[in-house]
């Protein structure tokens, strides 16, 4: 299912160069490791945002890439803290549920924060 989901958004967004993906409980951990989607980089956030940045921005900048968050989405003044925001909204997030997809793709903003 992930992987279809992925291929998808490349097909639909041939502008698109990074996918963002939430994973709150690592539900889907195992299915992110066993990826194989051709012209695709993996790679799994952690807390270095400084070194994913740079390579994002330098190293992958002609590269497709899906970052795995094996964490919950930011919210609040958390998710207005978040390193990648505008590399966020220049690009894509996976949502695996069809009603997040469906608004996403009507242009209906998914809510972010409380605020």
């Amino acid at each position: 299912m992930l992987e279809n989901k992925i291929k998808e958004i490349l097909q639909r967004n041939q502008d698109i160069r990074i996918i963002f993906f939430f994973d709150t409980n690592k539900s889907r951990y195992e299915e992110f490791q066993n990826l194989k989607i051709e012209n695709l980089e993996k790679i799994e956030v952690d807390e270095k945002y400084f070194s994913l940045k740079n390579r994002l921005e330098y190293e992958l900048i002609d590269q497709k890439v899906i970052l795995y968050h094996p964490f919950k989405k930011p919210v609040g003044v958390e998710w207005h803290k978040y390193p990648l925001l505008g590399l966020y909204y220049a690009n894509k997030e996976l949502l695996l549920d069809d009603v997040g997809e469906f608004m996403r793709n009507m242009a209906y903003p998914i809510p972010t924060s409380n605020l």
